[in-house]
């Protein structure tokens, strides 16, 4: 990746594949390097500042897309089916690129049932809450917890692709987060409760990490691939009192959990007792960590076990194998930063220069 500021790229308008916008307004008015782009079929408007975002999803239509610099912006309630992309989740220290960020609560209520949400490369610290949202999709980000707003609200349909989740939680309401087929690909997963693994949620792992912290309950209606299942090593010994039913586990490895295989449709799975035997240097003391440090751990295998125990594609089990490995960098051109000029000119316009980061040239 190299800076770009000559052009946006393909997502984008032409009318932003220039180095320096001249845009009408005033010094105060776009004296913030915060920039939201919204593009509504070859039309882009832009919108500066923490209030970016509010404002472009004001604005926003179904299937729109809302582009975001690196920062931290204000959230508002999406209500609209709207794709949504950011400049990444974590810090790039290749480029330089910093993540979008929202540090307060998060929400999403769409009752559009023919189209859905799609973020991308956004880092969610505070909460992602939910009412209704059917078939949403999300790649490249990290959210510190997940929940829904009420006893009838959940994911249905979900699909999480190189994301990191801190927290899978139900504490509002009692009730599950997800309703039905929710998949995790190459993914990683902490502090997910038993009560979200149900027959009626149908939750899948293809290539992920998954950490259950608790040492009680069924887990049913599970499906997992390549994919590698374990308790903090806080927890004095195995889990040995989690039952399995109605689910299936293919190439996966358990890590202090005893009994996760022996009651479900196994097939070439693996339990070890320490993390040494699997990961390089990640060792499970997660019972005091933040959420900052969790989405920069890279859960890299150890040699010896990243060739000896091969998932059923040949590659290595875990996020880095499969046929998404994780990569937490946008694959998208992505906009770094926005200098506004320090004054206007005389005919009461601004400079404004937008560096953009583009994938692979």
């Amino acid at each position: 990746m190299k800076a770009n500021a000559l052009r946006i790229g393909k997502a984008m308008s032409a009318a932003l594949f220039v180095l320096l916008l001249v845009v009408v307004g005033t010094k105060n008015a776009l004296a913030q390097n915060l920039v939201a782009t919204l593009q509504h079929g070859d039309d882009v408007s832009m919108y500066y500042g923490s209030n970016a975002f509010v404002q472009a999803h004001e604005a926003a239509q179904t299937g729109d897309i809302i582009t975001l610099s690196s920062g931290t912006f204000n959230p508002t309630t999406i209500t609209k089916a709207i794709t949504m992309r950011g400049a990444g989740c974590c810090i790039d220290t290749i480029t330089g690129i910093y993540p979008t960020v929202f540090n307060d609560e998060l929400t999403a209520d769409i009752s559009d049932e023919e189209h859905s949400l799609t973020m991308e490369g956004i880092c969610v610290n505070s909460s992602f809450s939910f009412g209704v949202l059917n078939n949403p999709r999300f790649i490249k980000c990290n959210f510190n917890y997940l929940h829904s707003t009420g006893n009838s609200s959940m994911m249905q349909n979900a699909q999480f692709v190189n994301c990191m989740v801190f927290y899978v939680s139900d504490f509002d309401n009692g009730s599950d987060v997800f309703a039905s087929n929710t998949q995790f690909i190459n993914s990683v997963v902490a502090h997910l409760g038993l009560e979200n693994c149900t027959d009626g949620t149908h939750i899948s792992f293809s290539n992920s990490i998954i950490w259950f912290p608790s040492s009680y309950g069924q887990i049913q209606g599970l499906s997992a691939i390549n994919s590698i299942f374990y308790t903090s090593s806080y927890n004095q010994g195995y889990i040995s009192n989690i039952s399995t039913a109605s689910s299936s586990f293919n190439n996966c490895i358990s890590i202090r959990i005893a009994n996760l295989f022996a009651n479900a449709t196994n097939s070439t799975n693996m339990s070890v007792g320490n993390f040494e035997e699997v990961f390089d240097t990640f060792n499970g003391n997660y019972y005091n960590i933040e959420f900052n440090d969790f989405i920069y751990e890279r859960f890299v295998l150890n040699n010896d076990f990243a060739t000896s125990f091969l998932g059923n594609d040949g590659t290595e089990i875990g996020i880095h194998g499969g046929i998404a490995p994780y990569n937490p960098r946008p694959n998208y051109m992505v906009l770094k930063q926005c200098n506004v000029a320090n004054q206007s000119t005389i005919d009461n316009k601004l400079s404004v220069e937008i560096q953009v980061v583009s994938e692979g040239e």
